[in-house]
């Protein structure tokens, strides 16, 4: 599973997700996304997710959840 499908899984929860909705979450999978270089497209796509996620956030937790991405790209990503 990529960054990007991680990051949509916890926006948008259904009932067939395994996933439970997390905008904190998936805002740092699309932050971590963001940082591996993506398409143009998948940017576009990106930073609508991450506008979503922002608004349902306050500073302390959008803070928090950018460097939990950039944690992420730093274990899981940068090496590859």
């Amino acid at each position: 599973m990529s960054l990007n499908d991680l990051a949509d899984a916890y926006a948008e929860s259904t009932t067939t997700s395994l996933y439970m909705e997390d905008a904190a979450r998936a805002h740092a999978y699309a932050n971590a996304a963001t940082l591996g270089g993506p398409t143009e497209y998948d940017r576009r796509q990106l930073n609508l997710l991450l506008d979503q996620c922002a608004r349902t956030l306050d500073a302390a937790a959008l803070a928090r959840a950018e460097a939990d991405g950039r944690r992420i790209y730093e274990n899981c990503c940068i090496r590859h």
